[in-house]
């Protein structure tokens, strides 16, 4: 719904204000230290002072420093530049100035949703849209981390506003390079292209279209020129160690290669067929609305929880889990309403863009990322599911009272944020106690607090910190976190093979060859638990346990001499 004719720029002022002020709020605590370097981050950062360093798009912690084919270079280039702006590639050092960029960032992005809600809604519609998507736990959440996640969202959010600009040399121009940018940063930008295209298909426009296919081309083009010179090169078939590109190497190897597995975490399931990738599609879609509603507040668990918590004077746990199931599905329909009727009033770009996205992501076999991957798109589905409310609230909504549609439709809207405010509060307490420094300085005074930085995550720093002090700098550790046991050490990490035959797992760690496994507790990935320590426990001869960090803990295995 447009604003009012009568409107004037002061409500949509005070509105920009109340929405920068909790974007602000939101990063008062947060101002300090690097951004987070674990999962991806650690290969963005590896790559990154690579480019910086002048030594090509390169896996700086690997053995042989192999060229990079996981992903487009956009993220990595930041990070080369602040490489080269600070002289220093010290990740507490230029993780700290990226933060003051991703706080930047953050502002940007959440003033660009406002942007694009006020096409639809008036200022006071906008506002709930745009702190509906602040405070979405995938919207902080992922600012803390060095992820494209943030960078594609100001890119898409700028891409989607000019869709509406008068057509001149300058917009072609500039949606031809935010197109780009976008495939640049992550390989789910080749979404908007085929937005960008689509839209003049769409409007029969058969020769923009056509124009707009052959400029979209070219970075895809290009990058698929780059995996072909390196997936073709001796380098690549004659690696530093032997699995150092078997197909479960994700970070190692193009995306295609590591999604012919069944199951890329477990590759003894098998190679992908056609049935499998019909019944992945199949699950995703119907598990989409969730998904959705996950990236307006926070994962199933964690709602359900905060559901529980807050209904737990008045409701047992059973019905509060029951509760927090359905207010999602509730959430994520009301945004895939919103995105119909967006559709049904013309809006192209923005419902092809999310549409493409959410059409490839339903191929992927990562359901636990859909909320990274759509984080990006938080605006847009906030603004989605407030122009359902509205109109479940209008004329034809329920065949309820005026004034009753009215109420619940501001009772959805402020249950909603109301969730989201009490979901910050339990994310932030979830952070760190203590800053931590990243290249084990006494002093981490300095350093960051990041989420859940929980007991598994403690334990591998203490058993890395234990490492970094024996290890010689020719030593190479086995770790279900090799990029990251690169910068907390220095030393060329790896990923263990991921095999279940435990003399094999041996026979390709001696090809590393690997002075130091690390089997640690992370709850995200068990390739430590699930391959390394089989193999190293099989061989008490070779390899002996020589520190703890506690009862049940994270483990370090050294080879002996």
């Amino acid at each position: 719904m447009g604003a009012p004719a009568g409107t004037t720029w002061r409500p949509d002022l005070a509105g920009r204000l109340v929405l920068l002020a909790v974007t602000l709020a939101l990063w008062a605590d947060r101002l300090r230290g690097p951004l987070d370097l674990r999962w991806d981050a650690g290969a963005y950062y590896a790559t990154g002072v690579a480019l910086g360093e002048g030594r090509g798009y390169r896996l700086l912690n690997e053995p042989g420093d192999p060229e990079a084919v996981q992903y487009p270079p956009g993220l990595p280039l930041i990070v080369a530049a602040a490489v080269r702006l600070l002289g220093t590639r010290d990740p507490d050092v230029v993780g700290e100035g990226l933060r003051t960029v991703w706080l930047l960032l953050s502002v940007v992005q959440l003033q660009l949703g406002y942007s694009l809600a006020r096409r639809w809604l008036a200022p006071m519609g906008a506002l709930a849209a745009g702190l509906a998507a602040a405070l979405a736990f995938p919207t902080y959440y992922f600012s803390d981390l060095l992820f494209a996640e943030l960078p594609f969202a100001v890119v898409l959010g700028a891409f989607l506003l000019l869709d509406r600009r008068r057509d001149s040399r300058a917009r072609f121009a500039l949606e031809a390079g935010l197109a780009a940018a976008a495939f640049l940063l992550r390989t789910l930008g080749l979404a908007l292209m085929l937005a960008w295209v689509g839209e003049r298909l769409l409007a029969r426009q058969w020769r923009a279209a056509l124009v707009r296919l052959a400029i979209a081309a070219l970075p895809v083009a290009g990058w698929g020129a780059w995996v072909r010179s390196v997936t073709r090169s001796d380098e690549y078939r004659h690696p530093a160690y032997e699995y150092q590109r078997a197909d479960y190497q994700y970070h190692n190897v193009p995306y295609a290669s590591n999604l012919r597995l069944r199951e890329p975490f477990v590759p003894e399931a098998g190679a992908l067929t056609t049935a499998d990738l019909l019944q992945r599609v199949g699950r995703h879609a119907v598990a989409l609305p969730q998904h959705l509603a996950s990236t307006l507040t926070t994962s199933k668990r964690l709602w359900s929880n905060v559901v529980v918590r807050t209904l737990q004077p008045v409701a047992p746990q059973a019905a509060g889990r029951t509760i927090g199931h359905l207010s999602l599905w509730a959430i994520g329909l009301a945004a895939l309403l919103g995105i119909a009727l967006l559709a049904a009033r013309g809006e192209r770009r923005s419902v092809l863009a999310f549409a493409l996205t959410a059409a490839m992501l339903c191929t992927t076999p990562w359901p636990e990322q859909f909320q990274r991957y759509l984080m990006p798109f938080a605006p847009f589905l906030a603004v989605a599911f407030v122009v359902a409310v509205k109109r479940l609230a209008g004329p034809g909504g329920p065949s309820l009272p005026a004034r009753s549609r009215s109420i619940l439709a501001a009772a959805a809207v402020a249950g909603l944020l109301a969730g989201g405010l009490v979901v910050a509060r339990a994310a932030f307490r979830s952070r760190a106690i203590e800053p931590v420094a990243l290249v084990g300085r006494s002093d981490a005074s300095g350093g960051a607090r990041p989420f859940y930085h929980d007991l598994p995550w403690q334990e591998l720093d203490r058993a890395l910190e234990w490492i970094r002090e024996r290890a010689a700098l020719s030593d190479r550790i086995v770790s279900s976190e090799p990029h990251y046991a690169w910068i907390r050490t220095g030393l060329r990490a790896v990923l263990p093979p991921l095999v279940v035959e435990p003399a094999e797992a041996l026979r390709l760690l001696d090809t590393v060859p690997a002075r130091w496994v690390v089997v640690d507790r992370l709850r995200h990935l068990d390739a430590s638990k699930r391959y390394a320590l089989p193999a190293v426990a099989s061989d008490p001869s070779r390899w002996e346990r020589v520190f703890v960090t506690s009862a049940n803990g994270a483990q370090v295995f050294r080879r002996r001499d």
